[in-house]
């Protein structure tokens, strides 16, 4: 099934990722780093990536894509009203490990739910309702499958819910998606010719 050009969009830098903290579908606010990797994603979207006239808009509910696309927009002069916010595009949910870093996931007793996701990190879910990252790419790819594939879309969301779109839009294995940086400096551009990363020159943690 083809596919429409898409420009994803990694939220910038939070609190949370600045202290290890898994976020899930929780929140935390960007930093000042984090805010200056935004900016520079609107920037680059309106140097490289114009005309931005005619591309649908998208956004995960969370509170930092909200701050990431409200800055970016501001530096690209888009409306960031004009996004549509769709709840399959929120980040995997990690359960009861919201919130906590990885020493304090073993503190509480769930090493060995730590080593059953480091030995398959695709598939495991984490425990109290956390998600599997196949799980994510269900529901993200059935918001890509919906899309016109004549429009060109811009997409704000997260590390491992951008992965997944990566994933079926390229038809990866899995290998060589957990392969990928999802990084905070960079844009992700998919085509029919395949991705492209796009350096924002931004400041990475």
């Amino acid at each position: 099934m083809p596919h429409p050009e898409i420009i994803l969009i990694r939220h910038g830098q939070t609190e949370w990722n600045r202290a290890g903290r898994i976020q899930g579908q929780g929140n935390s606010v960007l930093t000042d780093l984090g805010q200056s990797q935004a900016t520079a994603y609107g920037a680059l979207l309106a140097g490289q990536l114009a005309p931005l006239d005619g591309h649908a808009l998208y956004r995960s509910p969370a509170g930092r894509c909200a701050q990431t696309t409200e800055l970016a927009c501001a530096a690209a002069g888009l409306d960031p009203a004009a996004f549509t916010v769709d709840n399959r595009l929120i980040e995997k949910g990690y359960g009861r490990w919201e919130g906590m870093t990885r020493p304090e996931i073993a503190q509480a007793g769930d090493e060995a739910e730590l080593a059953a996701m480091d030995a398959d990190p695709w598939g495991h879910r984490p425990p109290d309702g956390g998600e599997s990252l196949q799980d994510v790419m269900d529901r993200a790819r059935a918001w890509l499958i919906g899309l016109d594939a004549a429009q060109p879309v811009i997409v704000v969301c997260h590390g491992g819910t951008g992965r997944t779109l990566i994933r079926s839009y390229l038809d990866l294995s899995v290998d060589e998606t957990l392969a990928i940086r999802m990084r905070q400096d960079v844009i992700f551009h998919l085509t029919a010719r395949g991705l492209d990363i796009l350096e924002t020159g931004a400041e990475m943690s």
